[in-house]
């Protein structure tokens, strides 16, 4: 009778080691399920406000945009105040970034590489936790039209052209839960270069 009552105190422990396992991971779960609308969502509108600075604003994406400095400094000022409240509270987060983005719209105020339209379409999204922390990997499918340094061949001066680009590229964003709210701590979206044609 010990022995069967040393069994059965043995499979009750396991039992209940079991159940607890398996409602903390139905917990977790659940957790991660609501989580994951709520990134892919952040995501989803953080990427359209990344997208609008890689550009002038629409009346000036031309060859010659005729954007002035003004304007230009009043432009950059309002991309930093859109893009900082989708990170956590660290300049050094995203600082490489809208210096990056920055540069690209002071040479596309003068005239180089101007963007015309550059868009992402999601195919898929792919989101890892890691207790406070998520990386979010996307696969999207981008299009960028703008224009291009050109050298017709090496005794020519480089002009500008059209030129276009697209494809499937990789995108990735890491954030971090602070005080409940997801908050981005890096971004790093692809985009296409048009002076090579594609990817």
């Amino acid at each position: 009778m010990k022995v069967l009552a040393k069994i059965n105190r043995g499979v009750i422990l396991t039992v209940v080691v079991l159940l607890g396992v398996a409602a903390y991971l139905i917990g977790l779960e659940v957790m991660h399920s609501a989580a994951r609308k709520e990134i892919g969502a952040l995501c989803e509108e953080y990427i359209q406000a990344e997208l609008r600075y890689h550009m002038l604003p629409e009346e000036y994406r031309g060859a010659t945009p005729g954007m002035t400095e003004a304007e230009l400094d009043g432009y950059i000022a309002q991309m930093k105040e859109d893009l900082t409240p989708y990170y956590v509270d660290n300049e050094q987060t995203y600082r490489y970034l809208f210096n990056s983005l920055e540069e690209s719209l002071r040479n596309q105020a003068q005239g180089y590489d101007v963007t015309y339209e550059l868009t992402k379409d999601i195919m898929k999204t792919e989101i890892t936790f890691d207790g406070d922390k998520a990386s979010v990997q996307l696969s999207c499918y981008t299009t960028l039209k703008g224009t291009a340094a050109y050298t017709p061949d090496i005794a020519a001066s480089t002009t500008t052209r059209d030129s276009s680009a697209s494809g499937e590229t990789r995108d990735t964003l890491y954030l971090q839960r602070v005080d409940g709210e997801w908050k981005l701590t890096y971004s790093n979206l692809t985009v296409p270069y048009a002076q090579f044609g594609g990817l």
